[in-house]
């Protein structure tokens, strides 16, 4: 049996609450079940990012290779994928920023570019993180109206 401490208790902890959790997923995942059949009358969720497959074989076995670095701080992981990212891009380490999720980098443009009074564009409808986060800032929303046709309407 291995020794008690802050660490293994989390790691336990962890894996306890996931099972609790996502038990149920886990299950038939491990059954070897591999396609997951949707219910017709059902509509997919595409506007919370969900996957209605649940994670693939490479992912999932990503996650378990990956889980005794879960309880860290990602700064100190994700080194090699800015530099990956910079190549792929033909462009400097200092222009990646990664962030946890589509939100927080959206928040973080609507503060850098609204801030102290700035003046935004964006199309209407849109996703609204980075101008309500922006709004705070006393940042002035240029709102474009998208068509029928989901085209910008720049003339309007």
């Amino acid at each position: 049996m291995s020794t008690i401490n802050r660490r293994n208790w989390l790691r336990m902890s962890s894996l306890a609450g996931a099972t609790v959790l996502f038990g149920h997923h886990l299950t038939a995942h491990t059954a070897g079940v591999e396609e997951v059949e949707l219910p017709a009358d059902q509509p997919i969720r595409l506007s919370s990012n969900e996957n209605p497959y649940g994670p693939s074989e490479a992912m999932r076995t990503a996650m378990q290779d990956a889980f005794t670095n879960v309880c860290r701080y990602p700064r100190t992981y994700y080194t090699e994928l800015i530099d990956l990212l910079a190549q792929k891009h033909g462009v400097t380490k200092d222009h990646i920023i990664l962030t946890a999720g589509s939100t927080e980098g959206l928040k973080m443009a609507g503060l850098v570019f609204g801030s102290i009074n700035g003046n935004i564009v964006a199309a209407d409808p849109v996703f609204l993180a980075l101008q309500r986060y922006a709004e705070q800032f006393g940042t002035y929303i240029h709102k474009v109206p998208v068509t029928q046709d989901m085209v910008h309407d720049l003339s309007a």
